[in-house]
């Protein structure tokens, strides 16, 4: 693994002189909650359930926008409505943080579809969701099953009368840290959860008021994506030149990526394969195998004021296997761009 810039990298940015105009990245993930494969508190089921055996389910659509250090979350209840009984009320959203980037959250703003006005707080720290561990943040509203969000279709929900609100529900959270200005959707959607007694899981939701006798509850987690093995990146630090930052990675457990890095930003068309970065590569960094933790190593940036304006990609490219003509095969994360200062 580099753990500096390289000096064709020096010399190539010394004499291309990049200093195209690029608009700051947002970028969107979802994550789903409750399908088949994923994992429950209360009991082995698939799809897991909550207590009673009622089933609970949610989508959560991630967008980040790196000008305004905002994530947007989508937050829809898709629990089954089952005859008379009252369908499960969400009460509270975990997700994880890329490691080392974020230092507080601030919830900018919050709206419902209908019924009661949304009142969730922001908790930033380790916040624990029984067995699926302990997650760097969590919405929850103040009041447990009072302010849940219901799924729209529902034609019963527990709780107090009117207190529902009706789903989706969208929340606004502006981050500040040393990492924020270089998230994206990814980063946030495919971390793990800590110190979980089973296996850690990308994002959890907390149900409640559910059953016939609306009194059902539990948390359940994540589907977990095995097709692309959910890779993402970050960087932690400001990159001016002649410093150090941090690059960080995380991807599914068992994948093996590998990093190409250029000084264009594409997308090419090589070999019937569509890379989201330009080429010619500058660099091809091969990574190590992904367990529960993110890879983080020291990038050392040349102390040349000549650099200052350069953009450089990055994106992880991991195997999936030969085209029909035997060629490798590739499935690639979201692009990540950094601006040296």
């Amino acid at each position: 693994m580099h753990r500096k810039l390289p000096i064709p990298f020096v010399r190539s940015a010394l004499c291309l002189g990049l200093a195209l105009p690029l608009a700051a990245q947002t970028t969107t993930n979802t994550l789903t909650i409750g399908e088949a494969g994923a994992t429950g508190c209360q009991g082995p089921g698939d799809p897991p359930a909550l207590t009673g055996g009622v089933l609970a389910s949610a989508r959560f659509e991630v967008g980040y926008d790196e000008a305004t250090r905002r994530m947007t979350l989508v937050v829809s209840n898709t629990s089954a409505v089952v005859g008379g009984d009252a369908t499960p009320l969400l009460t509270e959203a975990y997700l994880n943080l890329p490691h080392g980037a974020v230092t507080t959250a601030l919830l900018v703003s919050q709206t419902g579809s209908g019924g009661a006005t949304p009142d969730f707080e922001v908790r930033l720290g380790s916040n624990g969701a029984g067995c699926l561990g302990a997650f760097a943040l969590s919405l929850a509203t103040r009041n447990g099953s009072h302010g849940g969000i219901a799924n729209p279709a529902a034609t019963r929900v527990g709780g107090p009368p009117g207190a529902a609100v009706v789903g989706p529900a969208t929340f606004v959270v502006e981050f500040t840290g040393p990492g924020a200005e270089s998230l994206n959707a990814r980063a946030i959607t495919y971390g793990w959860s800590n110190n979980a007694p089973r296996d850690g899981v990308h994002a959890a939701a907390k149900f409640q008021a559910g059953g016939s006798s609306a009194d059902e509850s539990g948390f359940i987690g994540s589907t977990n994506r095995l097709d692309d093995c959910a890779t993402s990146m970050w960087l932690v630090g400001d990159p001016l030149v002649g410093s150090t930052v941090t690059f960080c990675r995380n991807g599914q457990r068992g994948c093996h990526d590998c990093m190409w890095v250029s000084l264009f930003p594409g997308p090419t068309n090589v070999g019937g394969i569509t890379a989201p970065i330009g080429l010619p590569l500058l660099a091809v960094l091969s990574g190590s195998v992904f367990d529960q933790f993110p890879l983080c190593f020291p990038l050392t940036i040349p102390g040349d004021p000549g650099l200052v304006g350069l953009r450089v990609y990055f994106v992880l490219a991991t195997a999936q296997g030969e085209s029909s003509l035997g060629i490798p095969t590739y499935s690639f994360g979201d692009v990540f761009t950094v601006r040296l200062r």
